[in-house]
């Protein structure tokens, strides 16, 4: 509840995310890869109106 009324009262706070991964792991995690997205771009592309 402390950070809430900080933000009500438009106070200065730090708030650490519980949930933070290191980028190369989260990288892994991805259910795509990023050779699915440059594919599908490019099919966006060729395809486009």
């Amino acid at each position: 509840m402390e950070t809430l009324e900080k933000l009500k009262n438009m106070e200065e706070f730090l708030w650490i995310n519980p949930n933070y991964i290191e980028y190369k792991e989260a990288l892994n995690r991805m259910p795509i890869s990023l050779a699915e997205v440059e594919d599908a771009e490019k099919r966006l592309t060729r395809f486009a109106p």
